[in-house]
């Protein structure tokens, strides 16, 4: 319930959906880069891309951040002309990379953070997350893109890149597949 108000922009949803995600830590800042807020309704928007990311995740249960496997998070998409050098450089800059609207140009996508992580490390594609015909995979970052091909995988899909991915299905956790 807390995500489906939260989407819609109930800011006190949000807070409790962050704090579940990422709880707060007093040495590990939070930044945001987000769009000009210029209105009521950027601030909903801003809300639900945020919200919207860290759900995919969590949908699955993969949370974005886990003590002492993961403790950044960069969240992009993977839209715009110089969206490949963004992937590069966040991937180098981050435990943990979600990528939206991730489903269309996969391939290329994997292959760009691959350069960076590496072919192996851990990654879940989430089509439709919190959806109820939602579909994931997981596997390798450079396999994905044929995973979610030969799944069947629809946009619009979020990409997860990190060892959050493979900690938790070793913890004995199940991760929603395809």
């Amino acid at each position: 319930m807390a995500v489906e108000l939260a989407l819609i922009g109930d800011p006190t949803a949000l807070r409790l959906c962050l704090e579940r995600i990422l709880p707060p830590c007093r040495d590990r800042m939070v930044k945001f880069a987000l769009p000009p807020i210029e209105s009521a309704a950027d601030i909903a928007a801003a809300i639900k891309a945020v919200t919207s990311a860290l759900a995919a995740g969590e949908s699955i249960g993969v949370p974005v951040t886990l003590r002492g496997v993961a403790s950044s998070v960069a969240i992009t998409t993977a839209q715009g002309p110089a969206s490949m050098s963004r992937l590069r450089d966040l991937a180098a800059a981050s435990d943990t990379l979600v990528v939206m609207m991730a489903r269309t140009n996969l391939t290329e996508v994997a292959a760009a953070i691959a350069s960076v992580v590496g072919r192996d490390r851990p990654a879940a594609l989430v089509s439709k997350a919190t959806w109820p015909d939602q579909r994931s995979v997981e596997g390798p970052v450079s396999d994905i893109a044929r995973i979610a091909d030969r799944a069947g995988i629809d946009a619009p899909a979020t990409l997860i890149v990190g060892d959050v991915v493979s900690a938790l299905t070793v913890s004995g956790l199940q991760l929603a597949t395809g």
